[in-house]
């Protein structure tokens, strides 16, 4: 299903698509220090156990002690392109090792999961910027995973009270502790688009 489209949006979808032509890898850096001068050090390379070109894995990035979450807005599901995902790994004391891949209960095409996420403790949050809701299409969405000791499991679909049409709610994520703030950057308001 097509819609018409604003001419930021399409500036906004084409320069994704054209960074979409680039393989993004993930690395963990480490901050070292030497007499008076501070470097950063890589750790190790970490990439998805079923890393697909042009998945744009490491888009997105957030790390809370042991626990690092990663995106990949545009990794293909059954449901079509652009579903998207997220990778948790774990710190086990010598390496990163990848934990779970997650995804949206109700994944869809070219919803991009992914887009954005954060982790704080044993939640995380996934946006989908591109999520289509009841308003119509591109409203957005986000995840909410939480940790219950064996797995992540998604906890809740957040949306928004007023969503509408291209709103792109998920476009921004933060967690922390049991508070979680989205972002939705193309949300009209009284003044105007």
């Amino acid at each position: 299903m097509y819609s018409v489209t604003s001419d930021s949006e399409k500036r906004f979808r084409g320069w994704l698509h054209l960074a979409r032509r680039c393989a993004l890898m993930a690395f963990v850096l480490g901050l070292g220090s030497a007499q008076a001068t501070a470097q950063c050090l890589e750790q190790q390379q970490l990439t998805a156990s079923d890393a697909g070109q042009g998945d744009q894995f490491g888009f997105s990035a957030s790390i809370s002690g042991s626990a690092a979450v990663l995106g990949a807005w545009a990794d293909d599901c059954a449901e079509g392109f652009n579903c998207g995902s997220a990778y948790i790994f774990r710190f086990n004391g010598t390496r990163w090792i990848e934990e779970q891949k997650l995804t949206a209960s109700d994944a869809g095409e070219d919803a991009w999961f992914g887009f954005s996420v954060s982790v704080s403790g044993d939640t995380a949050v996934v946006g989908a910027l591109f999520d289509n809701c009841v308003a119509g299409l591109d409203c957005g969405a986000a995840y909410v995973f939480r940790f219950n000791g064996r797995s992540w499991v998604e906890e809740q679909k957040l949306t928004a009270s007023d969503a509408g049409e291209g709103d792109w709610f998920g476009l921004s994520v933060s967690v922390s502790g049991d508070t979680t703030v989205v972002g939705a950057f193309n949300f009209n308001c009284a003044a105007g688009f």
